[in-house]
């Protein structure tokens, strides 16, 4: 009787720590690009943090377009070092994204929601439904044999 509970416990335990491990293991790995994607660790060869990968900012704004050529003139003649010119210019691209979602907003008059691609929060969520259903399941067993 007593191993039933342990191993009833255990399971649980674990399924409902699932979710956190997994979050966690992934949190620290990859380098960071100025238009908010997420690189492979290998991409930042100097290791500060940046992907060391060229980007294309002909997507951008006249406005915003000038704004990273001034960066890029500083950048260059050095009044800027890379780091702070990689996070300037993530700003705009970020200001830039969240602008152009904002228009695309108020055109449509809807509220865009964004799902995650790959499912994985609906799949952690599953993990921590099923482990409460079974530990709801087993203190029953226990409850009904006692």
């Amino acid at each position: 009787m007593k191993l039933n509970k342990l191993l009833i416990a255990s399971l649980a335990i674990g399924t409902l720590q699932l979710p956190t491990i997994t979050t966690t293991a992934f949190a620290d790995e990859g380098a960071k690009t100025v238009t908010g994607e997420i690189l492979p660790a290998s991409t930042d060869t100097d290791g500060d943090g940046w992907a060391n990968v060229g980007f294309d900012p002909s997507g951008l704004p006249a406005a915003d377009l000038e704004k990273v050529n001034q960066l890029t003139i500083q950048k260059d003649s050095g009044q800027l070092s890379q780091v702070e010119y990689n996070e300037q210019v993530a700003a705009i691209f970020k200001q830039a994204s969240e602008n152009q979602q904002s228009v695309q907003t108020q055109q449509d008059q809807t509220t865009v929601t964004q799902l995650p691609d790959t499912g994985e929060e609906n799949r952690s969520t599953g993990i921590v439904v099923m482990g409460i259903l079974l530990l709801a399941f087993g203190l029953r067993l226990m409850t009904r044999r006692a």
